[in-house]
């Protein structure tokens, strides 16, 4: 008997977290979920940005196959956003989409032309072709004026969401082209013309649209690859 008093006495009710203390474990989680959701953000961020640049080098390779079957014309270059091409069907009442994207891909909206960063663009596409390459008729073998390298010539941006266009027209780049889809400091991401895809600001994009300087009051040629 004395025995077990004395295991009795050895035995201590467990203390619980008072109110304080468990304040104090909460406030410390908050603390912690706050330093770490900006770096999940960021990195979320960058793997859209890397999916984007991924899908650009896809259409990039489905540009090439296009301009294997098209005597070296990377893609047509009127099929875009306008009466002819998207309109409604007058049997059916349903929308008809004959853009650019049929031609190419089979479809007018393969998921390749949708950004994960872009949420819901009009007509189902992310990308904007450079229409310089309409204006003087560049084929994918093409020499470029003075000496300029295809690693430098934009084929292919990312348009703001609410943009129907499919081209980016002369002068028309503040005004389809999205400038920092992947952030202020990184700029969007292209599809240059030797098939790279790099994230770059809009003053960099916009000086590598046009080597044949069009923007200097040449007059560019009227005939255009289909």
């Amino acid at each position: 008997m004395g025995g077990t008093n004395q295991n009795r006495g050895q035995f201590r009710l467990t203390r619980g977290f008072t109110l304080v203390e468990l304040l104090v474990v909460v406030g410390i989680i908050a603390i912690l979920i706050s330093l770490l959701l900006p770096s999940l953000a960021r990195a979320r961020q960058q793997a859209l940005s890397i999916k984007c640049q991924s899908q650009l080098h896809d259409i990039g390779i489905a540009l090439l196959n296009y301009a294997d079957e098209h005597q070296g014309w990377l893609f047509p270059t009127d099929m875009g956003h306008d009466a002819a091409h998207v309109y409604v069907d007058p049997t059916t009442g349903q929308m008809v989409y004959n853009t650019w994207p049929v031609r190419v891909f089979g479809v007018w909206d393969p998921p390749e032309l949708i950004c994960p960063s872009d949420q819901d663009p009009y007509d189902a596409h992310s990308y904007v072709l450079n229409s310089h390459m309409g204006y003087w008729n560049v084929k994918y073998s093409t020499s470029l004026p003075n000496n300029t390298s295809p690693s430098s010539v934009v084929l292919m941006g990312e348009k703001n969401t609410t943009i129907y266009d499919y081209y980016m027209e002369y002068g028309d780049f503040p005004r389809v082209v999205d400038p920092y889809r992947h952030g202020a400091k990184l700029g969007s991401n292209y599809l240059f013309l030797d098939m790279h895809v790099d994230t770059v600001l809009p003053n960099v994009a916009e000086s590598a649209l046009d080597p044949w300087d069009f923007a200097a009051g040449l007059t560019p040629p009227t005939t255009q690859g289909s």
